[in-house]
């Protein structure tokens, strides 16, 4: 059975610590001190069980900038779990956990051409392209991230009015990109055709947002 909960003593935040670790490696998480202080100081931390075992967990922090809003900074489930829809429970309860204290908005951000990300934010929960960041993290060492740059979008996600959304048909005068089904395997396989696709891209948002992205994986770009 799936619970979600938000986790309450040290021992919850070490377990979902534990899940970050093993996605991402030792260096790619903050400390469970860090965590700790941002938790009591009356930041986001939860963690999903299933049968009783940790696999999964989200944590965050309030921000100010550009308005009031929970920064949803990670969230991961661990692999074999991802198929269950373990990751939109847990942004359920983050959207609840808002609710209750009168936050509306809720930030986070992904690495743009990972295709997988894109559509779950952008289709299934009805988030929202903010803004485009290149090397938004400056040079990572995570088991993910090592190597690469760290363009990112953030998105934004208003917890009373977001729906998932259904993309009917392309505005006209929209351009499409389209994304590599996979593109951490495409790292090990091509890796000089995975950092040109995010080239590529860099260069599509130039002077274009993010307007939403179709059933096949590509970005719809307007002016």
């Amino acid at each position: 059975m799936l619970v979600i909960r938000e986790a309450t003593t040290l021992a919850d935040l070490a377990a979902m610590r534990a899940v970050f670790a093993t996605i991402w490696g030792e260096g790619g998480v903050p400390e469970l001190n860090l965590i700790r202080a941002v938790h009591w100081s009356g930041g986001y931390a939860s963690v999903a069980e299933v049968d009783g075992d940790v696999v999964g967990g989200s944590f965050g922090f309030v921000g100010v900038v550009p308005d009031l809003h929970l920064h949803s900074h990670i969230t991961g489930v661990l692999p074999g779990q991802q198929d269950r829809s373990i990751g939109f429970e847990l942004k359920q309860h983050q959207r609840r956990w808002c609710a209750t204290r009168d936050l509306a908005v809720i930030r986070w951000t992904f690495d743009p051409i990972v295709r997988r990300n894109a559509w779950f934010n952008l289709r299934r929960l009805g988030a929202e392209v903010e803004s485009f960041h290149p090397d938004f993290y400056g040079e990572m060492h995570d088991l993910l991230n090592a190597g690469e740059h760290t363009d990112r979008f953030v998105v934004r996600w208003d917890v009373r009015t977001a729906e998932p959304v259904a993309l009917v048909e392309v505005p006209s005068g929209a351009e499409l990109f389209a994304l590599p089904a996979d593109v951490m395997a495409l790292r090990s396989t091509e890796p000089d055709r995975a950092r040109a696709i995010r080239m590529e891209l860099r260069a599509a948002l130039d002077g274009r947002r993010v307007a939403g992205i179709t059933d096949a994986g590509e970005y719809v770009l307007v002016s």
